[in-house]
């Protein structure tokens, strides 16, 4: 873990002390749900998740209109069904990993140095590994 942190701040720290025709970007999220069905004095409680994805960019300029780079995206997902939901009557729970890689290019339209418009294409390859857990099997010939 210490060696992805501090590749993590070597590379940031060279991005920021290169010139501008580099640029760094991306995203994370964060996602809770569940809750209560309620109705006709019953309460089941709903499907609860969480989801957590992350998505660092980094481009570099080849001209003043037109940019090249990379986007690696990581997602992780967990769900939980309770049993009053599910055709066994047993609480499933699943859980996903997912990855990807793509290439883009990105081409100014129009606008200035305070704001522009881009369009934005990329290319890539993704993945993802999941697991089902029940409490027992489908019958037969259901599945």
């Amino acid at each position: 873990m210490k060696k992805v942190f501090l590749a993590v701040v070597v590379m940031f720290a060279t991005v920021t002390m290169s010139s501008a025709q580099v640029f760094v970007g991306g995203g994370v999220g964060f996602d809770l749900t569940g809750g209560k069905y309620k109705g006709g004095g019953a309460s089941i409680d709903k499907p609860s998740g969480m989801a957590f994805n992350f998505t660092p960019k980094v481009g570099y300029y080849l001209s003043d209109d037109l940019a090249i780079g990379l986007e690696v995206g990581l997602v992780s997902l967990s769900m939980k069904t309770p049993k009053e939901l599910t055709y066994s009557g047993d609480e499933i729970k699943q859980s996903i990993f997912g990855w990807g890689v793509s290439a883009f290019a990105r081409q100014k339209l129009v606008g200035d140095e305070k704001i522009s418009l881009h369009l934005e294409g990329s290319i890539g390859i993704a993945g993802a590994k999941g697991k089902t857990k029940e409490a027992r099997p489908p019958p037969k010939g259901i599945l």
